[in-house]
């Protein structure tokens, strides 16, 4: 799916370089060990979902 993504997406950004999928494969990636921060915000004003986040910062 991620593969199709990239090469399917369109480049509407002028300078912009479309990446190949073998640039994608060869990027440095080191997966956040804490960035998982799922909101409700169905259940949250935008204050209170502003301040949940600032809290996991």
């Amino acid at each position: 799916m991620h593969r199709a993504r990239v090469e399917g997406r369109e480049m509407d950004v002028p300078g912009l370089e479309k990446p190949d999928w073998q640039k994608v494969l060869s990027r440095d990636y080191t997966p956040w060990a804490a960035a998982d921060v799922k909101l409700d915000m169905a259940g949250l004003s935008v204050p209170d979902a502003v301040a949940e986040i600032e809290r996991h910062l």
